[in-house]
């Protein structure tokens, strides 16, 4: 597979397996289902380099099992159809969930899991059912260097602020913990 970051690498290989007419921008990505797969579209826009935003509908014509790759530990927090809630079953996936709606048009389930096991799964996906989601996908470097980025920003910012109008207005000691 070309050259992708591990967040992309968590919808991609999925997108290629689905998908036809995969066009891709640096931080967005879309693909129409190949119509002797299926009826549907999707799509994902990278939030930075450790958060993705994916969203899909799509309907599959006849029974599949579609590969994920999970290139790293992640966590989701998800709005999907009834289908896609119950296909994670198929990846052995427990969610917690969070709000139901079940309106005529929209029946759809906010929920929320964590996938720690790295590596390919596969997961089986119904003829006639209708899979639709939206998430949020973060990886666990996003949690590994949020602590980083925020002493960094947080010492920028009072390195800043002890220096406006020329004269030393605040030292605070900060020790980096290891």
């Amino acid at each position: 597979m070309r050259d992708v970051s591990n967040t992309q690498l968590i919808y991609l290989p999925q997108f290629e397996q689905l998908g036809r007419n995969i066009t891709s921008t640096h931080t967005v990505h879309q693909c129409e289902m190949d119509p002797a797969i299926g009826l549907g579209r999707a799509q994902a826009v990278l939030a930075g380099p450790y958060c993705c935003i994916t969203e899909h509908s799509f309907t599959p014509l006849h029974d599949l099992e579609l590969t994920e790759l999970i290139p790293e530990p992640y966590v989701c927090i998800c709005e999907s159809s009834e289908a896609s809630l119950t296909a994670l079953d198929g990846f052995h996936i427990s969610t917690h969930e969070f709000s139901h709606r079940a309106e005529a048009s929209q029946n759809r389930t906010t929920y929320a899991f964590q996938q720690t096991e790295i590596g390919s799964q596969r997961g089986p996906l119904q003829a006639g059912k209708f899979y639709c989601s939206r998430s949020i996908v973060i990886t666990q470097s996003f949690f590994e260097n949020l602590h980083e980025t925020m002493a960094k920003n947080l010492m920028r910012y009072l390195t800043r602020f002890s220096t406006v109008g020329g004269e030393k207005r605040v030292s605070v000691p900060y020790v980096m913990p290891s």
